[in-house]
């Protein structure tokens, strides 16, 4: 499993939602993803922020926000994590090279303002699960997008090929010797 860290300056939270249809449980990650990709853009006026399959947000290459989802019953819970106003060198030395802050040395945003922004994002992010919207901006912002990918899954070797965005049913599309592949859940990294 993977560790999280938050510390002054990172804003953390969990919104609770009634559960979606199964059939679009998987959208509710890349949902969540362009809710924060937008607030961020919005609030550091950088719009070069980019998505990475399938729960994380970049800035500049380096993860801003992690994103979690989970279901508990009959609701969704969507967990959030983001560097808003920490600096990178504040953070702890093993993310110093691939954890980035939003407000990095630069005026800190008000945490109440970006969590407000951020509610309001994700319920109309929500609103389009199913559309083809969703994935079309996801596509647009999809940082592996025509790069060559490793895929690790537990109890599967490793899966090696392009990177061709993400379908309609959320599932990151890798184009191998073998054809293209569909893949529901995994650690991806850039292979190149």
């Amino acid at each position: 499993t993977n560790a999280w860290w938050s510390g002054p300056g990172s804003l953390t939270v969990t919104f609770c939602y009634p559960a979606v249809e199964p059939a679009l449980t998987p959208l509710l990650p890349l949902a969540a993803g362009l809710a924060v990709r937008q607030v961020a853009a919005e609030m550091s006026g950088n719009l070069t922020i980019a998505l990475k399959w399938p729960n994380d947000v970049l800035l500049s290459g380096r993860k801003l926000a992690g994103i979690l989802c989970e279901r508990v019953r009959d609701v969704d819970l969507v967990g959030i994590g983001l560097n808003v106003n920490c600096r990178t060198a504040d953070l702890p030395p093993e993310l110093r090279a691939s954890g980035a802050c939003l407000a990095d040395g630069r005026e800190p945003l008000d945490l109440d303002a970006v969590l407000i922004a951020l509610t309001r994002a994700l319920e109309t992010w929500r609103m389009r699960l199913g559309r083809p919207e969703l994935i079309d901006t996801y596509n647009h912002h999809h940082a592996l997008t025509g790069h060559v990918v490793q895929v690790t899954s537990p109890g599967e070797s490793a899966l090696i090929g392009r990177c061709e965005g993400v379908g309609s049913d959320g599932r990151l599309l890798v184009r191998t010797p073998a054809g293209l592949q569909q893949i529901l859940s995994g650690q991806v990294r850039l292979a190149e």
